[in-house]
């Protein structure tokens, strides 16, 4: 989000291709879809089409997180969280903000009528 926003574009950008060169050996980003661990997804860092980071990732990883994403919601409309959180209430918390964040990329890539 930082280096979306950074006013000096030309670093912004340099920055960025580093930290996308170094996401393929990290263990906490997760490109399988199928891959139910904690960690980062191409969506998480490319969660809208016109992103800076939707241009540095395959549009494979991306399509395939949004072909399942549609298939982890949950009976009651939400999204599960990846972590275990220390308390029911940071439960029911964090599931709100990824069902918005879930929500939010479906519909950014017209995968989900408002």
């Amino acid at each position: 989000m930082f280096l979306d926003h950074n006013p000096e574009r030309e670093r912004a950008d340099r920055l960025a291709q580093a930290v996308a060169a170094g996401l393929p050996p990290d263990p906490q980003f997760h490109r399988d879809p199928q891959d139910p661990g904690y960690g980062l997804t191409p969506l998480h860092l490319a969660p809208t089409p016109e992103g800076r980071w939707r241009r540095l990732l395959a549009d494979g990883q991306s399509g395939a997180r949004l072909d399942c994403l549609p298939a982890t919601q949950e009976a009651d409309g939400g999204w599960l969280i990846s972590w275990e959180p220390p308390s029911e209430s940071a439960t029911l918390e964090w599931r709100g903000m990824e069902t918005l964040r879930a929500l939010h990329t479906l519909t950014a890539f017209g995968r989900l009528s408002t």
